[in-house]
């Protein structure tokens, strides 16, 4: 792991996987994965605190139960467009995320959004039928923020 100029973190080509709490209560701010990593376990950034942005390879195919829990300072997670899981407490009190978009692939979501706000809004790609008969029927436990079913992101009337 090579730290770059603010906080930016730059990872070895060679990795293809992140361990269980590996990088947890780090202090990054920004960091990119290679291309390479196909797998993050449970709680590998959780508690990063000073971590605002992750993008994603496009070979993660799940989002890890504690993934980013407690990251209080995220605000930008950018999700490869394979992604079909979201487990338990992956974005537990990330409250700096103003607005989340959860893609047609995403097949099962497992309450991810604990401690999240009325500031905060998720926008899911599915109806809410969809969500009903696929989804953990608790995906919303203890989730405050604004719900948009069918729709990927803000349309310029909400902007």
């Amino acid at each position: 792991v090579v730290r770059g100029e603010e906080g930016k973190t730059t990872f070895p080509e060679s990795l293809t996987a992140i361990k269980g709490n590996a990088f947890k209560g780090t202090g990054f701010t920004i960091f990119t994965l290679p291309a390479n990593v196909n797998s993050l376990e449970s709680g590998a950034f959780a508690n990063c605190t000073a971590l605002k942005s992750v993008v994603l390879p496009e070979t993660i195919d799940d989002i890890s139960g504690t993934l980013f829990e407690g990251c209080t300072a995220l605000e930008s997670v950018t999700l490869p467009a394979g992604v079909t899981q979201i487990y338990n407490g992956a974005f537990n009190g990330c409250t700096a995320i103003r607005e989340f978009v959860i893609p047609a692939s995403i097949a099962n979501v497992v309450s991810p959004f604990a401690g999240w706000t009325a500031e905060q809004t998720i926008y899911i790609a599915v109806s809410e039928a969809e969500t009903l008969q696929w989804w953990n029927a608790n995906w919303r436990d203890e989730c405050n923020a604004k719900i948009v079913f069918e729709s990927t992101g803000p349309s310029a009337a909400e902007v």
